[in-house]
């Protein structure tokens, strides 16, 4: 048998020992429940919000005309003492008590602070210099025009709004998909390997198969796993969309992350190499560890997150060098590029140069795990160190 032969039939074996199809189906209900609850939450909050709230006030002489010609609030003109409105407030007959000490001076009383009083304020503070403008002699339309802004239009030559608005969305998309897909993996991964060391039989499994096609199908079919899962998020969320469309009338929204198809699948053969490249890293650590819950190297998990940050710091100005630096290096480029494909200017060679590093990353990852895990699944007790791992990949190489 060949050793593709033996590392797809591992990687086959990886994949149905940890893929439950009940995991899957949850997995896609839940997303679809998140997103529905977060839909209905937010459109009762909203509701809330456009209700009209009737204010009291005190002082109401002073209250700016203009005020009134509103559906936000409804003020309740009163005659009564103030603590007697606060009692109101309290009982919760009104949202808030407004008291008028001057024309240019008012006290807000409410039982709890909310979003709508800045808006309430905001609209007093207009009525009254509308008011002002009036009694010196300033028209209304004349105070518009003296304070619209410029009409400003920024037309990209060469590029549609839909395709750019699409190209940030598939851009956002599916770096945040490939930063799910890695951290999901992580934890089947560590499991496989680390765990092949606490079984007895491991010096048999290498007498019958090669190290590099045992570590290969391991890295294959968890990875294939992970993005399994991803896909059920996907799944998911794509039914949510499904949903606001049949209940809501709302646009489906998706064909915006096709409205470019050559970047989209420029960014999607990024993001692929990129997971894939991180994916045999982190193989490679899990090889050198004994216990993930006891190991230092455990903190390592948290490394692609410094490559996302730096990425993202990059974004208003995605053609400087050190930004372009990231998108050629393996490890930052599936962040980076994507953001330079969207935001700046990529050269064809640029592209190439980048996809050329991570294939030739992960080769290199994979040849590393292979031999880290031959001869660590051999050991027991202290954990290799960096040192000699480099020893042993030098060796081999």
């Amino acid at each position: 048998m060949s050793r593709e032969s033996i590392m797809l039939r591992v990687a086959r074996w990886e994949f149905r020992r940890f893929y439950k199809t009940k995991e899957i189906f949850w997995g896609i209900v839940i997303v679809l429940g998140v997103f529905l609850g977060q839909k209905i939450i937010t459109q009762r909050v909203a509701a809330a919000g456009r209700e009209t709230k009737t204010i009291a006030v005190l002082g109401g002489e002073f209250l700016p005309g203009e005020a009134s010609g509103q559906e936000r609030f409804a003020f309740a003109l009163n005659e009564g003492t103030e603590t007697d409105l606060r009692a109101a407030v309290q009982a919760e007959e009104y949202e808030a008590l407004l008291v008028f000490t001057g024309p240019d001076a008012v006290r807000l009383c409410v039982r709890k602070e909310s979003p709508w009083q800045e808006e309430l304020l905001e609209l007093l503070s207009t009525a009254r210099q509308g008011e002002r403008l009036a009694d010196i002699g300033v028209a209304p339309d004349v105070l518009a025009r003296a304070a619209a802004p410029l009409a400003a239009e920024t037309v990209e030559v060469g590029t549609g709004e839909a395709a750019r608005v699409g190209g940030k969305w598939t851009a956002g998309v599916l770096v945040g998909l490939m930063v799910l897909a890695i951290f999901f993996g992580m934890a089947y991964l560590f499991v496989a390997i680390t765990g092949e060391k606490a079984k007895r039989i491991t010096e048999q499994i290498l007498a019958v198969i090669p190290a590099q096609a045992w570590i290969d199908g391991k890295i294959l079919g968890l990875a294939v796993l992970a993005i399994t899962h991803v896909l059920a998020y996907v799944a998911g969320y794509v039914l949510y969309r499904v949903g606001c469309v049949l209940i809501w009338g709302e646009e489906l929204g998706l064909p915006a992350l096709l409205a470019d198809p050559v970047l989209f699948l420029a960014n999607l053969g990024i993001a692929l190499l990129g997971f894939y490249l991180w994916f045999c890293f982190f193989g490679l650590v899990a090889c050198t560890i004994n216990d993930p819950n006891t190991s230092s190297r455990s903190s390592l998990l948290m490394l692609p997150l410094l490559p996302l940050a730096g990425a993202f710091a990059g974004m208003n100005s995605p053609d400087v060098l050190w930004m372009r630096i990231q998108s050629w290096f393996p490890f930052s480029a599936p962040f980076a590029m994507p953001m330079r494909l969207v935001l700046g200017e990529v050269a064809w060679w640029e592209y190439v140069l980048c996809v050329a590093l991570l294939a030739g990353g992960i080769w290199l990852l994979r040849k590393a795990a292979g031999t880290v895990f031959g001869l660590g699944m051999l050991m027991y007790g202290k954990e290799p160190s960096w040192a000699e791992v480099w020893r042993w990949v030098r060796a081999r190489s």
